[in-house]
């Protein structure tokens, strides 16, 4: 937008000054000069018997009226083009501009004028303006993802059913084949464990929800071992029924294990996504193993299923993908990457010699020496 020259109501009315003294006494002259020159002329004399001696009324009527009038004419027509062409106008914009705001009609240009004061308060209303935006785009972003995230808690409840749904199979099995009580009670008790994880499963949820900061919400009680003893004790069984193998990498000392630094929850719901997923497109075994390097912990996610196409490696974290093979939702690896990023971890997906390998990158409390690589 080509920029308006700037002048204020002060140096308006200076110029307004100037151009009526300079008008009014440029057509006084004028008129005066046309009087005068009528007052000698043949058809005025000759209304006189004594031109010189006898009063001219009527010329010093209209010197008089020239004197007083002329100047009350100019300011009067330069008066009423100022506010009418200028200020009027100014007032007419700013009328334009609050409206909209009041509104929250923000898709509007904001106008211009020359009137220096009326720029200024233009050019906060701008500021407002765009502020205004800021905080819709703002609430439709929190909105857009408190849809999501709503979405995405009713795919997140999937796990502790299907845990559950699993175990309480074994039961059935041990049952028929009359196995002995303390196998059954055992798994009752990981059965039990998941029903008391499913009716907490909503209000952690909404606590994620509502967090603003995952990574400093909730205690950080994960540690090397208690992931490997949460996915051997969760999910061994399920696979089992699956007809497939799980290795999960073998315990570190006490000395060795380290704490991770992020929320519980989300590690959990993101671990929980990873081994799902293996566990769906592996064809026998899936292999968890780690790696530390300084102060970052890899956890490694490796099954023997088909290797992962470009457009799934390219694709894979976006909202509501799903590759021609899959069954799912398309939200559960959007939803741990997600969550990954609010608690500084991260996830990679990769081919390594030809077999699909998920890698969860998380931060540990010290760094080993030397770096690490696990054995199963």
């Amino acid at each position: 937008m080509e920029k308006i020259k700037k002048i204020s109501i002060k140096t308006y009315l200076y110029i307004l000054s100037a151009l009526v003294i300079l008008v009014s006494l440029t057509i006084t002259f004028l008129v005066q000069n046309l009087i005068g020159y009528f007052e000698f002329s043949d058809l005025y004399k000759s209304r006189f018997s004594d031109f010189w001696h006898q009063p001219h009324y009527l010329i010093a009527f209209l010197n008089y009226a020239s004197v007083t009038l002329i100047p009350i004419i100019i300011i009067f027509i330069t008066a009423n083009i100022f506010f009418k062409k200028i200020i009027k106008d100014s007032l007419e914009k700013m009328n334009y501009v609050m409206e909209n705001l009041i509104e929250n009609n923000l898709d509007f240009e904001m106008p211009q004028t020359s009137v220096t004061e009326f720029q200024t308060i233009f050019e906060t209303s701008n500021k407002i303006k765009n502020e205004l935006s800021q905080k819709l785009i703002q609430q439709w972003r929190l909105e857009n993802e408190f849809e999501h995230r709503l979405s995405i808690m009713k795919h997140e409840l999937k796990t502790p059913i299907t845990i559950a749904q699993g175990h309480i199979n074994l039961i059935k099995i041990y049952a028929q084949k009359g196995t002995k009580d303390n196998l059954i009670i055992d798994e009752s008790k990981i059965v039990q464990n998941n029903i008391e994880r499913f009716k907490n499963h909503i209000d952690e949820t909404l606590q994620l929800m509502n967090d603003k900061n995952s990574a400093s919400a909730l205690s950080t009680s994960w540690s090397i071992n208690s992931i490997g003893n949460y996915i051997q004790h969760n999910y061994s069984a399920i696979f089992s029924q699956h007809q497939k193998n799980l290795q999960v990498f073998s315990p570190l000392s006490t000395i060795e294990d380290r704490k991770i630094l992020g929320d519980y929850l989300s590690i959990r719901h993101i671990i929980d996504n990873l081994v799902s997923n293996a566990l769906n497109y592996s064809d026998v075994t899936t292999k968890i193993s780690y790696e530390i390097k300084q102060d970052k912990l890899n956890l490694l996610f490796t099954n023997d299923g088909s290797p992962f196409s470009k457009d799934e490696l390219a694709h894979a974290f976006e909202e509501k993908y799903k590759s021609v093979h899959s069954n799912g939702s398309g939200i559960g690896l959007y939803f741990s990457n997600y969550l990954a990023n609010k608690i500084n971890a991260s996830i990679k997906l990769s081919n390594i010699d030809d077999k699909p390998q998920s890698a969860l990158t998380l931060k540990i409390t010290k760094p080993f020496e030397p770096d690490v690589i696990s054995k199963p």
